[in-house]
């Protein structure tokens, strides 16, 4: 895992799952070297783009404690 700027470039390969709810989501599993590295928990909100033919998430972080 590579520090970039801001960010944390971290490349990994993970399988998209699909939840069959019909919701036409998807659920991804992070490994959990991936988590503590980005300093995330299972229920924390991510965004997701897509750039450059890569998925890139971000932590939605809430302002309010």
């Amino acid at each position: 895992m590579q520090p970039v700027g801001q960010m944390m470039n971290v490349q990994v390969t993970v399988a998209c799952i699909d939840p069959r709810d019909g919701s036409g989501d998807i659920v991804i599993e992070l490994p959990a070297e991936v988590m503590a590295a980005l300093n995330l928990e299972c229920e924390d909100a991510l965004n997701v783009e897509h750039i450059e033919c890569r998925l890139v998430l971000t932590a939605v972080r809430s302002e309010s404690l």
